[in-house]
């Protein structure tokens, strides 16, 4: 039984909001975000203007494994995608030379919207996300959520799991997301004393 006090729902009404005024849809997503103490219990992001259903992720515990629907499972990264880490197409910052710089070889996937950069990752298209300037909780949440939901991992550039608190919105630390706790290791090591 969870105590009211210690919940908390982030939604985020219109995720690639840029995307969105360009007619770039397919980047468009919709999420929702339970938060429990700060951490993220389950996540709803759906793409809008695509007929396929929600995507839903519940976090398992220590116990028991997550729970994933609207996606038939979720797939590893094999061939080309195993090489690719998706980044952000309008809030790359100091960020858009990072696959260059840090992981040269790597290519880069630029796409738009969270939501949409965490489905990549989910369905194997990337092997990671990742993004090392500012980003608002709304935009991470439900995606922190669905990746752990399969086992994955999704914390700041620095590896600290991400907390979302009400009075502090923003995470100045960057993100990283991967479906495999070892492969999320191995990027976070790679960032490590990267200042963009």
């Amino acid at each position: 039984e969870l105590e009211l006090g210690d919940l908390m729902v982030l939604v985020d009404p219109l995720d690639a909001t840029k995307e969105f005024t360009e007619d770039l849809l397919e980047y468009v997503t919709v999420m929702v975000c339970y938060v429990y103490k700060g951490r993220p219990i389950a996540g709803i992001i759906n793409q809008v203007f695509d007929p396929e259903p929600a995507v839903v992720g519940i976090v398992g515990s220590d116990s028991s494994e997550g729970y994933l629907q609207g996606r038939n499972g979720w797939h590893r990264a094999t061939g080309n995608s195993a090489h690719t880490i998706t980044l952000s197409r309008s809030h790359t910052g100091s960020g858009e030379d990072i696959v260059s710089q840090v992981f040269p070889e790597f290519e880069s996937l630029h796409a738009g919207g969270s939501g949409f950069k965490s489905l990549l990752v989910l369905d194997g298209n990337a092997a990671a996300y990742i993004h090392v300037t500012k980003i608002k909780s709304w935009d991470v949440c439900a995606p922190d959520a669905i990746i752990h939901s399969v086992g994955g991992e999704f914390t700041d550039k620095d590896g600290t799991s991400l907390k979302y608190e009400a009075n502090n919105p923003v995470f100045k630390n960057g993100i990283v997301a991967a479906q495999s706790k070892i492969d999320h290791k191995w990027y976070v090591e790679k960032l490590k004393g990267y200042e963009g």
